[in-house]
């Protein structure tokens, strides 16, 4: 379930429920939620590397997903307490939803039919007669009588498969599958989010998640997300962290070859997500040119 935060949106329309005791409770619990969030992100982590903050801002939420997890358990632990919904009044439909700084809100499901409104089994999901929704939003072209809901962020038709209200590009609804929360496929390609795979191959296609849950290949290919990696030795491709990977030849960061990069010499350097190699250092696929405290800390 999705909590909204933030100020007050143009459009919600409040309830005497805003202003309720059950409101009330649960905004007192957001306000005990910020102060563990706050605490998880103020200690140390033996996952996040010491070098973080530094690459990628003081964002803590920007850094690998498996050092958010205690975050993420107190996200859900605290949501979940939080509902959220489709509610049926006065003849119109309204998706439902929680907010800091309102308490709850209700914003009006724009062309739902409320004589044929159903929620759906994941019910982030509803229709009616002539539309499909994803909360608030249509999902342009869906047929309602064909649709079905996958998991609370997927559904398809008879014709294509849907990313909450967008439609996955190219998609074969009926073939479509879900692999994890990202990635997908069909009886003619595969799928990163709402993106086609150019030239994949669905029967040999395989999740490696790694970094971000970015990897993946078939029997031909490397994938960073949706691109092919161009690579000409899948036999000796190695995926290394924070985004670079290599073969025998070149060293690439996602889907692009790092300019300059010596293949065979090429690591990382331990506790951070930059890389090295004979020549110099390489951060986000561009030299890096780190201070000499830096260089003796990490022993480069």
């Amino acid at each position: 379930r999705r909590v909204q935060c933030g100020p007050a949106r143009a459009g919600v329309e409040q309830t005497p429920s805003g202003r309720s005791t059950a409101a009330a409770t649960c905004r007192r619990e957001a306000v005990q939620f910020n102060g563990i969030l706050s605490e998880l992100l103020r200690r140390p982590s033996e996952t996040i590397p010491r070098e973080a903050p530094e690459q990628f801002g003081e964002n803590p939420l920007r850094y690998p997903m498996k050092s958010c997890y205690p975050i993420l358990l107190a996200v859900v632990t605290f949501t979940s307490g939080c509902s959220t919904g489709y509610t049926t009044e006065s003849g119109k439909v309204y998706w439902q939803g929680w907010n800091e700084a309102v308490g709850k809100y209700k914003t009006l499901v724009k062309d739902a039919d409320a004589k044929t409104f159903r929620v759906m089994p994941h019910a982030n999901y509803g229709k009616d007669s002539n539309n499909c929704f994803y909360q608030t939003e249509r999902i342009n072209g869906a047929d309602p009588d064909t649709f079905t809901t996958i998991t609370q962020y997927h559904a398809k038709d008879d014709k294509h498969a849907y990313l909450q209200s967008q439609l996955i590009s190219g998609s074969d609804g009926p073939s479509f599958e879900l692999l994890d929360s990202k990635w997908g496929r069909d009886a003619n390609r595969c799928y990163c989010g709402t993106e086609p795979i150019a030239g994949s191959d669905p029967d040999t296609f395989t999740v490696i998640g790694g970094y971000l849950n970015s990897w993946a290949k078939d029997a031909n290919s490397y994938y960073h997300e949706h691109k092919r990696v161009p690579t000409t030795d899948v036999a000796s491709f190695e995926i290394l962290d924070g985004g670079f990977a290599k073969d025998r030849k070149d060293v690439f960061f996602h889907d692009q070859i790092v300019a300059g990069a010596d293949a065979g010499s090429f690591q990382m350097v331990k506790g951070t997500y930059i890389g090295k190699d004979k020549n110099g250092f390489y951060r986000f696929g561009q030299p890096f040119q780190p201070t000499p405290d830096w260089v003796r800390k990490h022993g480069g």
